[in-house]
């Protein structure tokens, strides 16, 4: 396969014209989203079956979120003094993560071994104006590309199905292109919960291989889904150790047909031991991880109080079956994971200097966005022991002090309600993990991107590959559900939301607040019936602190 690039936008900066792919080269370090008003859409079709199918956007890899991540965890953040923060893209969708980053001020590189995945990111990106540049190629050429030195990698998805040699050149794109303090965002399998499914993936393989080859991916994946239809029920034994078996075969035939080749039929299944991706990401400099979600940091959801000591006195599973964690953070993830059965992951793996890891006081400032306590502790935290009930009197307190109109340090928050800052830091990353709290950009920030986010919006409900659009006020990607899109969408619903697509109201609501009169009374009301519970969520996100 050719290695092409293509970039996304032309350049805020007059300047000699370059054709219609014109804009910053993917070495660029500018990446700064443009200063014009939202202005109109170029055009832009909508995403064909195949990229409908391949559509994804991974909230917890947006960088206000794996900077929350971080410091909730006792680490530094990612973000360089003065200048926009660099990401690559491994792996594009349809491009609607390029264009929610970009978006947001992060100069964006897009590397992508799917050709029509990388025309649609690089067309979503011209046509909202936006800067970034894609790279078509296949892995093998990944590193060697002309790339920019970058703060973030993000790998939403696709690791666990790659073969070995595809992983070591993803290592070695990392060992030259992530800086010093940056991190790579990484979904993948857990081991040994991952490997539950590598019999159910086999079978679902060997259905793959027995189709006619010649025949297009969506009909074969359709073919090879009948096969696997009849040939599970027959496997007795199988279903005997697996009964879940049957409720995942209708996951499976719930997925778009080109959706499900690419993550069940095409790929062998290789889910690998946190020791072993440890060993294949330490020539890139990556010696640390930290959970991208914030709720595991919640202790006592995943682990009992005799499990966590045993992991962490370095052992775990009893005497004659220890698994030695020690220091080693990998080892002491992969010692959870026995526990846990964990099937899948999400983690942040840092290229750190050693012995720079976890701060107990915690690095600072985290600016979070607040909901207010009315009915927000009903929904209970849900861990691997169960759900956990989120005691009023715990955090009751905690959002009523992060409400209040001084921002304070996380020391000076602690002395005020009288705990422990490791405690603290724990009820905070549930609060975040809940959705009760948000990283956000502060004000200044967000109206500064509030004009490329209006068009990132309009060019995504153009494309109108999947729910993802992008809010100016939380500095990322909001989620709207099938029954707001279509409401929106409906007889009437232009007339009820004033004419906004279903994109620019989420953004607009998003950043609502009592200085946005028009925004009141009937109109709020119409607006929240339509988008439902996301606007009802995304309302409640007023409060503001910096902790």
């Amino acid at each position: 396969m050719s290695e092409t690039s293509r970039n996304g936008a032309a350049p805020a900066a007059p300047g000699p014209s370059a054709g219609p792919s014109a804009g910053p080269s993917a070495g660029s370090s500018s990446g700064r989203p443009p200063a014009s008003s939202a202005g109109p859409v170029r055009a832009l079709a909508p995403a064909g079956p195949e990229l409908r199918a391949r559509a994804l956007h991974q909230p917890l890899a947006e960088p206000l979120r794996i900077d929350a991540a971080l410091a909730l965890s006792g680490r530094a953040g990612l973000a360089p003094p003065g200048r926009p923060l660099r990401a690559l893209l491994l792996g594009c969708g349809a491009g609607e993560s390029a264009a929610i980053l970009a978006a947001a001020g992060v100069a964006v590189t897009v590397l992508e071994p799917f050709g029509p995945a990388a025309e649609s990111a690089a067309a979503l990106l011209r046509a909202a104006d936006l800067p970034g540049a894609v790279h078509h190629a296949p892995f093998a050429r990944w590193a060697a590309l002309d790339l920019p030195d970058v703060e973030l990698a993000v790998m939403a998805e696709g690791w666990s199905g790659l073969p070995g040699a595809d992983r070591a050149h993803i290592a070695a794109l990392l060992g030259a292109r992530l800086r010093r303090g940056g991190a790579l965002f990484l979904a993948h399998a857990a081991w040994p919960g991952g490997l539950e499914d590598a019999p159910l993936r086999r079978l679902a393989r060997l259905a793959w291989l027995r189709a006619d080859p010649d025949l297009p991916r969506a009909a074969r994946a359709q073919a090879a889904l009948a096969d696997l239809s009849a040939l599970l029920p027959q496997a007795h034994t199988l279903l005997r150790a697996h009964a879940s078996y049957l409720s995942r075969l209708d996951e499976i035939r719930a997925l778009p047909p080109l959706r499900a080749a690419e993550t069940w039929f095409e790929a062998e299944y290789m889910p690998e031991t946190l020791g072993a991706l440890a060993a294949r990401l330490r020539p890139a400099g990556i010696r640390d991880l930290a959970p991208a979600d914030p709720t595991r940091l919640a202790e006592g959801l995943d682990l009992s109080e005799a499990q966590r000591a045993a992991v962490g006195a370095g052992a775990a599973g009893g005497a004659g079956g220890a698994v030695g964690a020690g220091a080693d953070p990998f080892l002491r993830a992969e010692a959870e994971d026995m526990l846990t059965r964990r099937a899948a992951r999400a983690d942040l793996l840092l290229r750190r200097a050693p012995g720079k890891g976890a701060d107990p006081d915690g690095p600072g400032p985290l600016f979070l966005r607040l909901g207010p306590v009315e009915d927000a502790l009903a929904a209970p935290l849900t861990g691997f022991l169960g759900p956990h009930a989120m005691a009023e009197e715990v955090y009751a307190p905690l959002l009523s002090a992060l409400s209040e109109a001084t921002p304070r340090p996380l020391a000076d928050l602690a002395a005020a309600l009288d705990r422990p800052r490791a405690a603290l830091r724990q009820q905070l990353a549930a609060l975040v993990g809940q959705g009760l709290a948000a990283a956000a950009p502060d004000k200044e920030a967000a109206d500064r991107i509030a004009p490329a986010c209006a068009r990132a919006n309009a060019a995504l409900d153009a494309l109108d590959a999947g729910p993802w659009r992008v809010s100016a006020r939380l500095g990322g990607g909001v989620a709207l559900s099938p029954a707001a899109r279509f409401a929106l969408r409906g007889p009437g619903a232009a007339a009820r939301a004033g004419g906004a697509g279903a994109g620019e109201l989420a953004a607009l609501w998003a950043s609502s607040d009592e200085s946005a009169p028009q925004l009141e009374g009937e109109r709020r009301r119409d607006i929240a019936r339509a988008l439902g519970e996301e606007s009802e969520r995304l309302g409640l996100l007023r409060a503001e602190t910096t902790i």
